[in-house]
């Protein structure tokens, strides 16, 4: 929701089953919806577009998203990740577990009756792009893997079972700022805030609590 309560965007997890959900590799076209929002009256259905998620295994996985976060009419921020990578999971090791950018500016409003229909699409079924829709522009960001990082304060990725291993199933993402101060040379900076529910996953019986994870970045907004 954009901060004046004025907007509500809802993005999918991930593809639709006509438009390739049905398998990991072909699940890229998630589906933004925009809604406009008033303190009298139903909320309506103003645009929609097309983001492409990302790919990883070498194009033979798309990361599912989590979470968007409002940045502007335009940008939003995204936690896009893999799955059955973590702890508590047969593979410790995480592939892509990211806080990324993307933005509607250039992307086409698929909002029809067409795309819209019981029988309509955006994409094929294996997950192919109908030639006339521009997705958003998607960029790559935070990578919340990096082992180098992750050791400072004494949590990995990847490794042994133990509990300090990050969990898989991280579900939300939130900056906030740091100081109401502006550095004329960086800009802002924020804290960005994430949170791991792992579905109450244990090895051995044990409940491992919620992990808060924080990361503090640079803002030139």
């Amino acid at each position: 929701m954009s901060p004046d309560g004025k907007s509500l965007y809802v993005l999918i997890q991930s593809a639709l089953e006509q438009e390739g959900g049905q398998k990991s590799k072909n699940r890229r076209n998630a589906r933004l919806v925009h809604y406009e929002l008033s303190e009298h009256g139903d909320p309506v259905y103003t645009s929609e577009y097309v983001v492409q998620l990302p790919f990883y295994n070498n194009g033979a996985n798309v990361a599912a998203q989590s979470e968007i976060h409002y940045i502007s009419p335009t940008q939003f921020l995204i936690l896009a990740r893999d799955s059955s990578a973590g702890h508590g999971q047969k593979s410790s090791t995480s592939v892509y577990r990211h806080a990324d950018v993307f933005d509607i500016s250039g992307a086409t409003n698929v909002k029809s009756p067409a795309h819209d229909a019981f029988n309509g699409s955006i994409a094929s079924t294996t997950g192919v792009l109908n030639a006339d829709v521009v997705p958003a522009t998607y960029c790559p960001w935070l990578d919340y893997n990096i082992n180098a990082q992750l050791n400072r304060f004494g949590v990995h990725n990847g490794g042994a079972q133990d509990s300090t291993l990050l969990n898989e199933k991280w579900e939300s993402l939130a900056p906030a700022p740091v100081s109401d101060d502006d550095d004329d040379k960086d800009g802002k900076e924020y804290f960005l805030i994430s949170v791991s529910d792992n579905d109450f996953i244990t090895q051995n019986g044990t409940w491992f609590p919620y992990t808060l994870y924080v990361i503090i970045y640079r803002s030139l907004m």
